[in-house]
C-alpha cells in the first residue's frame, strides 16, 4: 500500500460548462500505469466522485486515475457526452509532462453507462463525430492502451499490477459485477450492474 494525492484538473469547457478531472495520483517512484475513469448514472446523472474507493483503492496500490466528468442528458444530447470523454482522454494524454505525469500506460475503467461512452471511444477513438474542437489537442487521439487476459466472472486487476489479494475480491463483491469487454480492436474494463451489460459493445467481436 502507498499513500496518494489528488488534484482537480479543468480539462474542456464547453457551452459555458466546465469540465473537470479528478487526478489520484500515487505516492511512487518512475512510470505507472494510469486509468481514465468514467461514471455510471444512466447517462443523466452521478459525477466523477461517483466511484471516490475504487480510485482510492487503486491509487493506495500505485494505479494512477483520471475520473472524468461530462455532460449530461439533462443538459446536452448524444453525442455530447462521448465527445467529452474523448476530450478528457485527449486531454490527459497530451498534459501528462505539465501536469507531472509518468503514465508506463494508459487504459480504461468505466461503471455502467459508463461503459457505453468508454466502449465507443475505444472502438473509434479518432471518429471526427466524438472529437472536440480544440486546437490544442491535435495530433493527439483517444486510444487507450489497456488488455487484459481475465474472463467475465473475475477481475483483471494483474493485467494492470493490481494486487489479486482477497480484500480486493471481498472489496469487488460488494461493489458490482465486472465483466471485460471482449473486442479483438479494442480492449477496456467495465463495470457493471445487470447482466445484460456485460454483453460485447461491438457485434463485429
Amino acid at each position: 500500500m502507498t499513500g496518494f494525492k489528488t488534484e482537480d484538473h479543468l480539462f474542456r469547457t464547453v457551452d459555458g460548462i466546465d469540465l473537470s478531472g479528478t487526478l489520484y495520483r500515487p505516492d511512487t517512484n518512475g512510470p505507472i500505469p494510469y486509468v481514465v475513469e468514467v461514471h455510471g448514472g444512466a447517462w443523466r446523472g452521478g459525477d466523477r466522485l461517483n466511484n471516490v474507493d475504487i480510485h482510492a483503492d487503486l491509487a493506495k496500490n500505485g494505479i494512477g486515475v483520471f475520473a472524468l466528468d461530462f455532460r449530461l442528458s439533462d443538459v446536452s444530447f448524444y453525442p455530447a457526452s462521448v465527445e467529452d470523454v474523448n476530450a478528457g482522454v485527449r486531454w490527459f494524454k497530451a498534459n501528462a509532462d505539465r501536469i507531472d505525469v509518468e503514465a508506463s500506460s494508459i487504459g480504461g475503467l468505466a461503471s455502467s453507462s459508463g461503459g457505453q461512452q468508454l466502449g465507443m471511444l475505444a472502438l473509434r477513438p479518432d471518429d471526427p463525430a466524438y472529437q472536440a474542437n480544440d486546437p490544442s489537442l491535435d495530433g493527439v487521439d483517444a486510444s487507450i492502451a489497456f488488455s487484459s487476459p481475465a474472463g467475465r466472472s473475475s477481475i483483471p486487476w494483474r493485467a494492470i499490477g493490481y494486487p489479486r489479494s482477497s480484500t480486493a475480491r471481498a472489496s469487488s463483491k460488494r461493489i458490482m459485477p465486472i465483466s471485460r469487454t471482449r473486442m479483438p480492436c479494442a480492449s477496456a474494463i467495465r463495470i457493471s450492474s445487470s447482466s445484460a451489460a456485460r454483453q460485447p459493445i461491438c457485434r463485429r467481436c
